[in-house]
């Protein structure tokens, strides 16, 4: 929350500067554009404006401090992303129902989508997503060679490490 000296009306003023200035921001990058029958060229890029805003609004009305924000910024960028915010710890409950294929149980992570593990045994765990290959076009990609072994307690990463797979 924004705190003193600031009243209430100077941080409703504040917060609603946020807001004006997200719409600017947003009208600089992605203007409006119509075609010669007034139909939107980009309706997505309306609807994601749309969107981006929503979020502002809700954001701003909450008052966060210049502590606070980040912080709950943080947390909402890591859940958006279907990132948990806390270690995974390997724990039985984390762990989704077994399927069986080649003789060998495999299960997914509760918690997290990318990680995996064989037979009940967490020494055989890892990241699906660990590293994206990127080829000369620019173009991702994982594959098995994407998993990285894990060790519990884990700390899923932000972001995947990017490997180029092509010489240069």
């Amino acid at each position: 929350m924004l705190s003193a000296p600031f009243s209430i009306a100077e941080r409703r003023k504040i917060m609603s500067n946020l807001a004006e200035y997200a719409k600017s921001e947003m009208e600089w990058a992605w203007p409006e554009k119509k075609d010669e029958h007034g139909n939107l060229i980009d309706p997505m890029q309306e609807l994601v404006k749309k969107d981006v805003l929503q979020l502002i609004e809700v954001f701003s009305e909450q008052n966060h401090s210049g502590f606070s924000a980040p912080y709950v910024l943080q947390i909402f960028d890591r859940l958006s992303r279907w990132l948990p915010i806390c270690p995974l710890t390997g724990d039985e409950d984390e762990w989704n129902e077994p399927w069986y294929l080649d003789g060998q149980s495999h299960q997914q992570n509760k918690r997290c989508g990318s990680v995996f593990r064989y037979n009940f045994d967490n020494s055989t765990a890892y990241n699906s997503e660990g590293k994206v290959f990127v080829d000369k076009n620019g173009i991702s990609y994982t594959c098995a060679d994407s998993r990285v072994p894990i060790a519990f307690p884990y700390e899923v990463p932000d972001k995947p490490e990017y490997v180029k797979d092509y010489e240069e």
